[in-house]
């Protein structure tokens, strides 16, 4: 990684003010765009997520990010607009997301759940109504049955990880350019086997750019080296909540439950997470 003096030249004295876009974000420390990846710290009232732009102070070579550019606001609550066993649905800036619960709770539509924030902007969570009881989400997930158990509901994963392979590595944060895609760990899907899916979509979201993209199977949990495109899925036009082919479905609950969906923007670039949710519609 290039140093801070080699690309930024000394000056004698004086404050200096830059933009950069954040690549990645370590605790205070964010990795920014500034013809190169250079480390800053940020102020503790600069929380950035990944390819936001941010302000930077400079006196001399050294740099301070101290505010972010057309920054999203972080609502303190969501109200309920679906309840699944991992996540509730609800909007955050006008527009319907999957949050992962912080526990095992059931919450009713219309309620309103605190959202708990990570320090660097990379993730939330949704917390329980104050006074919810503790109830134990049902086996596999999902939701309805009949006094014989659960026999359909709709399953939600959220991604553990979304970033572009780009310049021969992974960037987290936003999906775009040539190779890009979801991950969702280590056998998330394995709860599936054995069970009919009845329909399969993900939560694409356009950052910019228009058209269809390709959309393919792959078989790891996490990124790691040229992403593979193991089962092609056809291309499909992001609007939100997005059908895809029941075969796509097939190929991630197969084996060890383990996948992840890549994609191919081209130019254009999608949201990362905690966009590309999948929901599994299922039944015994």
């Amino acid at each position: 990684m290039a140093s801070l003096s080699d690309i930024v030249p000394e000056v004698p004295a004086g404050l200096t003010v830059r933009r950069a876009r954040v690549i990645s974000i370590s605790g205070r420390s964010l990795t920014v765009d500034m013809g190169g990846p250079i480390v800053v710290q940020s102020l503790g009232a600069c929380y950035p997520r990944p390819d936001q732009f941010v302000y930077m102070i400079g006196e001399g070579s050294s740099f301070t990010a101290i505010g972010v550019v057309n920054d999203v606001p972080r609502q303190a609550t969501i109200t309920v607009t679906a309840d699944a066993t991992n996540v509730v649905t609800g909007l955050v800036n006008g527009i319907s997301v999957p949050i992962t619960k912080m526990g095992a709770y059931t919450a009713a539509v219309g309620d309103t759940l605190p959202l708990i924030w990570a320090a660097d902007g990379s993730g939330v969570w949704a917390g329980a109504k104050p006074g919810a009881a503790y109830v134990p989400p049902p086996s596999g997930g999902g939701s309805g049955g009949s006094p014989g158990g659960v026999t359909s509901g709709t399953s939600t994963y959220a991604p553990t990880y979304s970033g572009s392979y780009i310049a021969a590595q992974w960037w987290p944060g936003s999906v775009g350019g040539f190779f890009a895609g979801f991950f969702y760990g280590a056998g998330r899907f394995r709860e599936l086997q054995g069970r009919t899916i009845r329909g399969f979509r993900a939560n694409l979201t356009r950052q910019n750019g228009s058209g269809s993209i390709p959309v393919y199977g792959n078989p790891q949990s996490g990124p790691s080296g040229v992403p593979s495109k193991d089962y092609s899925a056809g291309s499909v036009n992001p609007s939100g909540w997005t059908n895809l082919p029941i075969g796509l479905a097939s190929y991630l609950i197969g084996g060890s439950g383990t996948g992840a969906i890549i994609l191919e923007p081209g130019q254009g670039t999608l949201n990362g997470a905690p966009y590309g949710a999948l929901q599994f519609d299922w039944s015994r």
